[in-house]
């Protein structure tokens, strides 16, 4: 129950918990329009009219699942709900056309949500503030932060959220349907794998993945049945007969230094360096086919899921 009552020049909504000042003179048009359109109520056959009355009274009947659409429109897009956008989404999770999960989509992948351009930090602390109902803690974001930088998409982090038991706290609360979110992308298949090519663009290329050659690599070694081959495979004649490689015009020794960091992880000594040095004469095809086949690498590879 609400109650209207004058105070001074304007009037006060006084309801648990809710008490909100309005400064404008109001009449019952002005009234009933607010517990509607702000309060989400419904206006009773015996409401009393302002005027002539010292007080008003109504009641609030709140539909959970609309409740649960502004808090999605609070916590992702931190504004108020507009009037078309509140009604449409509350009818389809109303009439399961939908579930909260393809609402959590919507609202992430959402043109207005895009043109916000948020950090990986902003994009994070909202999946907490959404999903989880809290601020990020400093090793969960990190942890993250870290999936990001190393080639998972953020509809892969939306995913996981999804899936956490506090989200299905809420959807329970808001009597809505969890449901799933899906992440199509080839990188987002296996953690190791994606996190292994975006080495390779580091190691090999000096640079950042892109995300189309990115998800050209993971879909070629997820193809094969023996991914150790083909992650090998992708690493020596791949990146390294890449055309972007190539057009480096690298010198032997800086390759075979490129050799060392990619597929030993250290930088190289002096004796190896001579000796590399000598057996380039055969070829760098026969380099690669050294250094690929070394126990280092297969423990890389280990590393990251690929046996």
């Amino acid at each position: 129950t609400y109650i209207l009552q004058q105070a001074g020049d304007g009037y006060t909504m006084f309801g648990d918990p809710e008490v909100v000042d309005i400064y404008d003179e109001p009449d019952s048009e002005f009234t009933e329009r607010y517990v509607v359109e702000k309060l989400g109520g419904e206006i009773p056959a015996e409401y009393e009219g302002i005027r002539g009355q010292g007080r008003i009274k109504f009641v609030d009947q709140e539909d959970p699942i609309r409740s649960f659409v502004t808090r999605l429109y609070d916590k992702c897009l931190e504004r108020e709900p507009d009037a078309e956008g509140l009604t449409d989404w509350t009818n389809k999770l109303a009439n399961k056309e939908i579930t909260a999960a393809d609402a959590v989509s919507g609202f992430f992948n959402s043109t207005e949500m895009k043109n916000l351009n948020l950090s990986d930090d902003e994009f994070v602390e909202r999946c907490y503030q959404t999903m989880l109902n809290r601020k990020a803690d400093a090793n969960g974001k990190k942890y993250w932060m870290d999936k990001l930088a190393k080639g998972m998409s953020r509809d892969y982090i939306l995913k996981n959220f999804v899936q956490s038991n506090e989200f299905g706290n809420i959807c329970a609360e808001y009597g809505v349907e969890k449901g799933a979110i899906e992440a199509p992308e080839a990188r987002d298949q296996n953690e190791g794998i994606t996190e292994f090519v975006a080495r390779c663009y580091d190691k090999v290329l000096g640079r950042k993945y892109d995300v189309a050659g990115l998800n050209y690599w993971c879909e070629k070694i997820l193809s094969q049945a023996d991914k150790k081959a083909a992650a090998g495979d992708a690493a020596s004649k791949g990146f390294f007969t890449s055309n972007e490689y190539v057009a480096k015009n690298a010198s032997d020794e800086d390759f075979i230094k490129t050799c060392y960091r990619t597929f030993l992880d250290r930088e190289a000594e002096a004796q190896g360096l001579a000796f590399w040095k000598k057996e380039i004469a055969k070829g760098r095809e026969h380099v690669l086919k050294g250094f690929a086949s070394s126990n280092e690498f297969a423990k890389i590879m280990a590393r990251y899921g690929i046996q």
